[in-house]
């Protein structure tokens, strides 16, 4: 029974992830203008250890705002964007800036497939 279970467990991520590139796939041309920029080419941002004024995570949060987005932003990425949720993933106190893992509100979805 045990190995049945892992069978299908196996799969169902097999599908999973085929749907999960494929949403993104179809997504990618349908991006909106950003209300900071004015177009819908998309924009490089850096993300520090501890989040300063100029960092990504400022600049995606204030991106957020100025396009009335609602709720905790979701955002799908892998590199840099992984490495900063897994460094947050980390914290069990504040770091030296006074930052702590509950300040991370992103909901942060793995690309697998880039």
């Amino acid at each position: 029974m045990a190995g049945l279970y892992e069978t299908i467990l196996v799969k169902l991520n097999g599908l999973i992830q085929k749907i999960n590139s494929n949403l993104l796939s179809a997504q990618t041309s349908k991006w909106g203008v950003n209300a900071v920029t004015g177009n819908s080419t998309a924009q490089t941002v850096n993300f520090a250890n501890t989040p300063q004024m100029n960092d990504g995570i400022v600049k995606l949060i204030l991106d957020y705002q100025a396009n009335e987005a609602v709720g905790n932003p979701q955002i799908v990425g892998n590199g840099t964007v992984t490495a900063y949720d897994v460094l947050q993933g980390l914290k069990k106190s504040y770091d030296s800036a006074g930052f702590s893992a509950k300040d991370n509100q992103f909901h942060i979805y793995h690309n697998l497939t880039s």
